[in-house]
């Protein structure tokens, strides 16, 4: 992890504009390090277009939206327990005989579309 947070602290750290188009996929577990935070957006302001991805089946998003998102969760958004059972957020409270290992599908996002599509329409 030391030698690509060296690489990435050299990428934020070139003068831009860079000579092409860069993008980087950042796992969304390295958005929430403080330090490798800094270094994203270091990359950011040099031009590079820094995207996160929680998994490779589904497109990425911005970094800026992706951290809009986690500021202002959404009373919609799904809560996916590893059984493939789920809730809205604004259920959730009825569910406190589930464990809290469970994923947040914000709305909006690639993963929340795939899961919409998939279920059926809760009465």
């Amino acid at each position: 992890m030391t030698a690509l947070l060296d690489c990435l602290k050299a990428l934020a750290a070139r003068p831009a504009p860079l000579p092409e188009p860069l993008a980087f996929i950042a796992h969304p577990a390295w958005v929430e390090d403080e330090s490798m935070l800094a270094v994203l957006r270091g990359m950011q302001a040099n031009g590079i277009d820094v995207r996160v991805q929680t998994d490779i089946r589904l497109p990425s998003v911005s970094l800026d939206y992706w951290l809009d998102r986690k500021a202002r969760p959404s009373p919609d958004d799904v809560i996916l327990w590893p059984d493939d059972s789920w809730c809205y957020r604004h259920e959730l409270a009825e569910f406190n005989h589930k464990s809290d290992d469970y994923e947040v599908l914000a709305v909006g996002t690639p993963a929340y579309a795939v899961h919409q599509a998939r279920e059926a329409p809760r009465p």
